[in-house]
Formats: structure tokens, sequence, C-alpha cells
């Protein structure tokens, strides 16, 4: 039966949610997934796809958690959010204290020029302006 043999390799493979080295030092994951690309080891468009949308609804949840008052974002600007907890992280994010105290205030304006006012900013310009002109888009 199909789920005795999941719960057989599940059991000898065991979960390790972030990589690491195999008993023959090979790049894996989750339940024994090869990943280290020097064995031919990685993951489809279509696991990809999937992984996207997982982390795209964990940003949407972050971005919730953090904006009380996202239902009246635009959506432009709920998109440069959680696309800044994408990029992130929950805790990356509310780092941005000055930018969620502008963003609580409605001082869009602000909330635009805290975000690109920031190491990240530096890191990832491109981005960063995108999102900021989302953010101050009036």
């Amino acid at each position: 039966m199909r789920t005795e043999l999941t719960a057989l390799i599940k059991k000898h493979e065991g979960f390790r949610a972030a990589a690491y080295r195999d008993t023959r030092g090979n790049l894996t994951i989750g339940y024994g997934r090869l990943i280290d690309p020097r064995r031919g080891g990685g993951i489809s468009n279509q696991e990809a796809e999937v992984l996207l949308i997982a982390d795209i609804n964990k940003a949407r949840a972050d971005v919730q958690a953090l904006f009380p008052q996202y239902r009246v974002f635009d959506q432009a600007r709920y998109n440069a959010l959680v696309s800044m907890a994408f990029n992130l992280g929950r805790s990356g994010l509310a780092g941005f204290r000055k930018m969620i105290a502008a963003i609580d205030r409605g001082d869009w304006e602000c909330a635009a020029f805290e975000a690109l006012n920031s190491k990240w900013a530096r890191q990832v310009p491109t981005r960063a302006n995108e999102i900021a002109m989302l953010l101050d888009k009036a």
C-alpha cells in the first residue's frame, strides 16, 4: 500500500528541514531528497512553483500579522510588503520600525523613504527601488 511505503521511507530517511550532507557527502534535504548539483540533484520547475506558493503564503501571513490593518492597503502596497517579507522574513521586515510606524500613520511617502534608508536597500537596490515606488504610488 502507498501509505505504508511512504511511512517506511520516512522512517528510514528521517526528516531534515535544512540542507545537510548525507553519509556519502551529498547535499540533501527533507526526506533524503538529493539536491547536490554535483550528483544531478535539484528540483523541477513544478516543484519550485509548489515551494514558491507555500513561501508566498507564509510571507502573506507575516504581513497580516505585522499589519492588522492590511485589508485597507491597496493591492500594489500589499504586494510590495509581501515581497519584502518574502525576501527578509517576518523578523527582518519587523526590523523596519520607522517604515512600519509611517505605514501605521498612513504616511506612504515616508514609508517608501524608510524602506530605501536601509542596509537592505543597498544590498538589493533594484528590488528596493521598485518596492518603494509601489509604496509611494500616490
